[in-house]
């Protein structure tokens, strides 16, 4: 067991072992050797350093600067020697050392060790749940210190009687609550408009266009004349001699006018004898 005594940390037997049980509820005693052993939460210790004033480790892993216990300041408090009515707590600005067991923020590293056990809990959640000690401030401070017999003979001397005293309610306030002129709300730009950006990337959609009958009759008997054209030349330039009654409908397609109005000029075909 941890034992703090006469400013020296001690290691100290009492019989108590800490037994870490598989589970979140504690039996209520242990049978051990035939006999019945009592089971406690065991608490977190807490344990303060004596060199900077803060919790979670001791004076020999200490690697932060040195702070007085007693008066706060940047010096070692085994050498500091302020009287006990000047002591000034650097944790919560408390007329007592910081190592004191009554100061604010020890009770609150208790509660927090206390908060871990019983909750199983880290200790940064625990730590969320206790709000940290806020300060004494400076004229806070200066009320809770006692008035020295001196200093009250000063004040009720006979030099500072013909002072002026001015009460509370003599004093006047100079603060003006000036309102100012509310700011018309701005205008709201126009948001998106999911069938206008739509419009923009469609694709474009061209009108169809009608069809020129009489262009297209015109160009298919242009394109009949010139076949039959070349039909008559390749039948008059050939040696085959032809049937009596295809070279009746060639005659007939000589006489068929071409583009420019006039007959073919090409030679006629002749119809073969009749061979006997």
């Amino acid at each position: 067991f941890f034992f703090f005594f006469n400013n020296v940390n001690q290691f100290i037997s009492t019989g108590t072992v800490i037994i870490t049980f598989d589970g979140q509820v504690l039996p209520t005693r242990v049978y051990m050797c035939y006999t019945a052993l009592s089971v406690e939460l065991y608490i977190y210790p807490t344990v303060q350093c004596y060199q900077c004033c803060r919790f979670g480790h001791v004076k020999n892993q200490c690697r932060s600067l040195p702070k007085c216990y007693k008066c706060g300041q940047g010096h070692s408090g085994d050498t500091c020697q302020v009287e006990e009515e000047d002591y000034r707590c650097c944790l919560c600005n408390g007329s007592h050392q910081a190592i004191d067991k009554k100061c604010l923020e020890h009770n609150r590293q208790r509660a927090i060790k206390e908060t871990m056990s019983k909750s199983c809990i880290s200790y940064m959640e625990a730590i969320k749940m206790h709000p940290p000690v806020s300060k004494m401030s400076y004229a806070e401070a200066l009320f809770s210190t006692p008035v020295s017999s001196s200093s009250s003979k000063d004040i009720h001397s006979p030099q500072n009687s013909n002072l002026p005293s001015y009460s509370k309610s003599e004093s006047q306030s100079y603060k003006k609550t000036v309102f100012a002129k509310p700011r018309s709300p701005s205008k709201l730009g126009k948001g998106y408009d999911r069938f206008a950006h739509s419009d923009i990337i469609k694709d474009p959609v061209f009108p169809k266009q009608k069809p020129n009958i009489n262009n297209n009759n015109i160009e298919n008997s242009m394109k009949i004349a010139d076949i039959i054209k070349i039909l008559i030349q390749l039948l008059s330039q050939s040696n085959i001699v032809t049937p009596s009654h295809v070279a009746t409908v060639i005659e007939a397609l000589y006489h068929i006018p071409n583009n420019n109005g006039s007959q073919s000029q090409s030679g006629s075909v002749e119809l073969p004898e009749p061979q006997q």
